[in-house]
Order: structure tokens, then sequence, then C-alpha cells
């Protein structure tokens, strides 16, 4: 079954989207990389490059007053409706905080809470404005982020971070009150193959050593094969996203979905369920070095490039 037959199963609408503009915004990408301005991973496709930018034309196909955009590496972990948002909803859009936890500065736009008549008297100027910049670059960010908060500027408000957590996010109130988990940066995957494959590439190396002690990684991890587990998808996650090891990823991830145990906040740990896969299977913990949370310091001086 293809990924969009998939979501058409579980109800999702589909849209077909084959914008007049996806040249231009090739023409773009190709600048990026002629350029050497390779910041982010989405440069070096032209489909994931496409996708980023899709969301410019969310007001041509949803006929609402507010929707919320989430980006693919995002979980929802707990019910919500608009009366979460408080009483002042934005009259354009709201972002979240980015890496820095504490800045409360709207900067991130993997969620976003979107005023769709706002965006949508909007959509022609920002079009041009996107489009009038052909070599990609933008003051404020890379790719479609630089652009929404180069264009719209004051008119994009705060979002709590409870609608955007990220893994490496240390507030306490906010993980207990969490309604989605952003895996920016590193995916479950990512980690999952640096803990039994030993490998990362360079740009991933570092978010780990950057993070490394971050308090809810694994609670983070847990929730990932909870929402895998729900939906049946453990083992397609596991075959089409790791190289090799994945028979150990499917066994990690269905021992964190059944685990009812370690729910206190930033208590969980992931070495014990690492362990518990290893030992399982009848191999030896000594040949997997980096299951031990603290093998992650190792990364200063073996992986570890400038981020």
């Amino acid at each position: 079954m293809s990924f969009p037959e998939w979501l058409i199963e579980h109800g999702v609408v589909v849209h077909q989207h084959n914008p007049e503009w996806r040249n231009k915004l090739e023409t773009m990408r190709r600048a990026l990389v002629d350029n050497h301005t390779m910041d982010s991973h989405l440069y070096a496709s032209s489909g994931n490059f496409f996708g980023t930018f899709q969301r410019i034309d969310i007001p041509e196909f949803l006929s609402v007053e507010y929707c919320i955009l989430l980006d693919a590496d995002t979980i929802v972990v707990r019910p919500f409706t608009l009366a979460d948002f408080g009483t002042h909803m934005p009259e354009g859009l709201a972002f979240s905080s980015d890496m820095k936890e504490n800045d409360d500065k709207p900067q991130n736009a993997g969620v976003a809470l979107l005023n769709v008549p706002y965006l949508r008297k909007r959509l022609g100027e920002f079009r041009t404005f996107v489009f009038n910049h052909t070599d990609g670059n933008f003051k404020r960010g890379p790719g479609d982020q630089g652009a929404f908060l180069d264009f719209y500027g004051g008119n994009i408000k705060y979002l709590s971070t409870r609608f955007n957590t990220k893994p490496h996010y240390k507030n306490n109130t906010n993980w207990d009150n969490a309604y989605i988990i952003h895996y920016q940066g590193l995916k479950p995957n990512d980690q999952i193959e640096y803990w039994f494959g030993g490998t990362c590439d360079p740009l991933k190396c570092s978010l780990m050593s950057k993070f490394h002690g971050s308090p809810h990684k694994c609670d983070a991890m847990v929730k990932f094969a909870k929402a895998a587990s729900i939906e049946t998808v453990i083992k397609t996650f596991c075959s089409q996203s790791l190289k090799q090891h994945s028979d150990l990823c499917v066994d990690l991830l269905d021992r964190m979905a059944h685990d009812e145990g370690g729910n206190l906040t930033g208590q969980r740990t992931c070495t014990k369920y690492l362990k518990g896969v290893i030992l399982s299977k009848g191999l030896n913990p000594d040949d997997f070095p980096n299951i031990d949370e603290n093998a992650t310091r190792l990364l200063n001086a073996t992986h570890l490039l400038p981020y």
C-alpha cells in the first residue's frame, strides 16, 4: 500500500497539488546548491524542498477560519480544540520557539496556527515575494520558514511550546501538558541507527552531542513508539527508515510501546530498553557501546563537526 493510499484509508483528505511555481522553486534550490548554501538537508532533494514550500498554498484548499499545520515529524499526544489556544487568536499566524526553548520568539514553522482568510488575501503578494528571491536566501531563516518570517514579520504571533515541544526541551510543566511533540532535527530513526549501528552523519552527531543529557529524550522516543504502535506502523517504519538492525528497531519500539512503567517526568531512560533488546537476541551488549546513554559524550571526540 502506498503512503497516499494509507492516508486515505485512515480518513485523511489528500489534495493533488501541482503548482505552476514548482519550476521556479527548483531554480531557487539549484542556486542554493551551487552557492554551497547547504545549512539544511532539505536543499539536497528537490522533492523535500518542494514539500516544505507546499504549505504556502494551504489557503487555496481550505474553507475554514483557522487551521493548524503540522510537519510530518510531529505527533499529537493529547487532544486539543481551538479553546486551548486561548482567547487571543492570531490575526495572521503563530509560530513557536525554535531550538531555544525559553526565547519566547515565534520562529519555528514546524507547527503553525494559521488564519486562513488572512493568508488567502495575501497569497499572491506572498508568492511574488518568495519567488523574487531567486537565490533562495531569506534573512530570518532557511527555506519556507525564512520566507514566512521575512514577509509576515510582526503578524506572526507566539505559539506556546506546548504545541511544539521538542525532545530536547526541559520544562517539566510544559512536558506534562504537551499537545504536540516535534522531532525537529533528530528523528527517532537517527537515534536508533546510532544506538545499534554506531553511525550518524555530522549534522545529526552534532545535535546528539548538543542535546546530550536532555531529561525527556527517552520520554519522546517512548511517545513515538506508542503512536507508531497505535497506527500499527512499527514494522514498516523500521524496515524503511533503517539500513540495518530493523529487527532490533522493531523489538525496541514494541517494548517501549507496551511498557507502562517509568511515567515520572524525566525519569525514563532508554538504556534499559536497549539492553533488554540486545540480551533477548542473545547478543553481547559490549558490541553495542552506544546503547549506554553516557556514550554520547564520545561524539565530541569521534564524530562531531560544527553545526
